[in-house]
């Protein structure tokens, strides 16, 4: 069973939920991403919607009560995504991927990006899906689009928003921040896109040393 919030402090209760062992949260809802749930405006009919690091579905369920919208999943646990399946049907997309591996070279674009994403390594601090997150996320908002994160107070996600021109925090209670970050001013050339793709490249060769090797 999971209690989804929705406005006006009214809670959704799913008693068929889906979950795995070692899933975040026990595949449940947790606190911070019950504080982003209860940041974000209702959505419009039709929004497109990435959920990144999507986890059981928990954001993606409620948001879907909320309005018909178009929701991508996406996680790199290959587990998660099958407890997505399963809570979230009527969703468009599921995307096992580890970062936007698999959404390089496709056009999808989105209303809103949200996401609660993990920034710890066991007990250390780790920020790096946080950071290819944010340095992903601007080139794939179409226009007006919005990118929405929870994390803890310490964590430092106002610093990585600098190519966003409007950047608010709906909440701070002292322990989590949702940020919602729109405006993204910052480079979309096929360059920068490719800089973010680590896969190995394979080199170009000339016909002219083509020729040269087959001499």
């Amino acid at each position: 069973t999971v209690r989804l919030p929705m406005p006006d402090s009214i809670l959704y209760t799913r008693d068929d939920w889906c979950t795995y062992p070692g899933l975040f949260a026990a595949g449940g809802l947790d606190v911070m991403t019950e504080a982003l749930l209860s940041a974000l405006p209702a959505p419009a009919p039709g929004t497109k919607i990435l959920d990144y690091g999507c986890g059981s579905g928990t954001i993606a369920a409620a948001l879907l009560e909320r309005a018909e919208v178009e929701l991508t999943l996406m996680d790199a646990d290959a587990v998660a995504m099958q407890a997505c399946r399963e809570n979230v049907p009527r969703a468009k997309r599921f995307v096992v991927s580890d970062g936007w591996q698999k959404l390089l070279h496709r056009k999808l674009r989105f209303d809103w990006i949200v996401s609660n994403p993990p920034v710890h390594c066991g007990r250390l601090d780790d920020f790096r899906v946080l950071i290819e997150l944010v340095q992903g996320a601007g080139r794939r908002l179409r226009k007006g689009g919005e990118l929405w994160i929870v994390a803890q107070e310490h964590v430092p996600v106002g610093g990585l928003l600098a190519d966003f021109t409007t950047v608010s925090c709906p909440v701070d209670d002292g322990r989590f921040v949702v940020w919602r970050a729109a405006g993204w001013q910052g480079p979309t050339t096929d360059e920068e896109a490719e800089a973010c793709d680590s896969r190995p490249k394979r080199r170009k060769i000339s016909s002219a040393a083509a020729a040269g090797a087959e001499s």
